[in-house]
């Protein structure tokens, strides 16, 4: 069977080709690697371990919890080990939180879905991504749940303005189309939720946005960069940007692939 040619969209290609349209052809296209940072270790590990706490048959101790995570903990992207320390014990401390606030398991939602990686074709493009959770309520919504590690706060228009959740909501809207569905950030650190449920006419303009950002891509050549000092200076990609280098151009800089 013939590999399918269509456009494939995540909301990390997403956010990637809006960041910098240079940034999305060296890791997308020339499939250039990204260095480990500190940050996605962290995320991930506590990802790993709430899907465990949800996914147990009975629920785990809070040490339990906690004793799994030390097992799984990577330094990858840290700087110093110090810095490692105080993300694990940061880490810690989430999850005790997490585990004393969760409610008991007679009154939580049921979990419909939880870290699936999801793939809905939309015609001219396929949409993909690993939602993070997905509850049911005894109502039937549907509340798509999307952990953030890093954040102190979180807010109703950030949870409305996330690019992720709204990738998710198109394939989970594609895939229970006689749900009401409500999507949320939850902010672990302080371990708050922002909710938002969008109007028919605001989950439109969702389409619209993914549909021109998918149109975009498809008919992007030039891949220029943005030269933003802010964003420039912590790219992966910087050594071998020709927006760095004047006078060499992307093709060359290429064949020096970084991975």
């Amino acid at each position: 069977m013939a590999k399918s040619t269509k456009l494939t969209l995540s909301p990390t290609k997403i956010s990637a080709f809006l960041r910098c349209r240079r940034f999305y052809w060296f890791r997308y296209i020339q499939k250039y690697q990204t260095r480990p940072r500190a940050e996605f270790t962290f995320g991930a590990a506590l990802h790993r371990s709430l899907d465990a706490f949800h996914g147990a048959t009975e629920r785990p101790t809070v040490e339990t919890l906690q004793a799994q995570f030390r097992e799984g903990w990577t330094t990858a992207g840290f700087k110093t080990p110090e810095e490692a320390q105080r993300a694990l014990e940061a880490a810690q401390g989430i999850l005790e939180k997490y585990h004393q606030e969760a409610p008991p398991p007679e009154a939580a939602p049921e979990i419909l879905l939880r870290e699936k990686m999801l793939r809905v074709d939309c015609g001219e493009y396929v949409l993909m991504g690993r939602v993070d959770r997905v509850d049911r309520h005894p109502d039937g919504t549907l509340e798509i749940i999307d952990y953030k590690s890093g954040r102190s706060r979180v807010t109703e228009s950030q949870t409305r303005a996330d690019i992720g959740l709204m990738v998710y909501e198109a394939m989970i809207r594609r895939l229970y189309p006689d749900s009401r569905v409500t999507v949320s950030i939850h902010a672990l650190r302080p371990n708050q939720r922002a909710t938002i449920a969008r109007t028919d006419g605001e989950f439109a303009e969702v389409l619209t946005f993914i549909d021109d950002t998918a149109h975009a891509i498809a008919a992007e050549t030039d891949w220029e960069g943005v030269c933003d000092k802010d964003l420039c200076e912590d790219c992966d990609f910087l050594l071998w940007c020709p927006d760095r280098w004047p006078g060499r151009d992307a093709d060359q800089m290429s064949n020096d692939n970084p991975s």
